[in-house]
């Protein structure tokens, strides 16, 4: 059986993944689910899509910054403010994206991303 999460990512992210702008999300953390459903919490507070990614690897932050900004979204400076005395994060490749009809979350808070099952 394949293993699913649910992912809390701000709005401007998600709008980003689902339009192909954003291919790489970057978390402190490896995942080992395939299936994502992104969550976009306060103000929207649904669930608003499903991401299928590859497999996640690590990199330098330094390395990040050089070659996957623009596949990020993000900046150097919010970079180093996510990672804090890490040296390395990791990079989820974002296979696929799509939109569901946005339905609500009703379970624990999601401080990252948690597995459903």
């Amino acid at each position: 059986m394949e293993t699913t999460a649910i992912l809390a990512i701000h709005h401007v992210y998600a709008t980003a993944i689902y339009d192909g702008v954003k291919t790489f999300e970057v978390r402190k953390t490896s995942i080992k689910a395939s299936t994502i459903y992104l969550y976009e919490p306060a103000p929207v507070k649904l669930i608003t899509g499903v991401i299928k990614i590859g497999i996640p690897f690590k990199l330098p932050i330094e390395e990040i910054k050089a070659r996957h900004l623009k596949d990020t979204m993000l900046t150097p400076n919010l970079i180093d403010l996510y990672a804090k005395d890490r040296k390395d994060l990791w990079l989820w490749p974002i296979l696929k994206a799509e939109r569901i009809r946005p339905r609500p979350y009703t379970g624990p808070t999601i401080q990252s991303f948690t597995y459903i099952h």
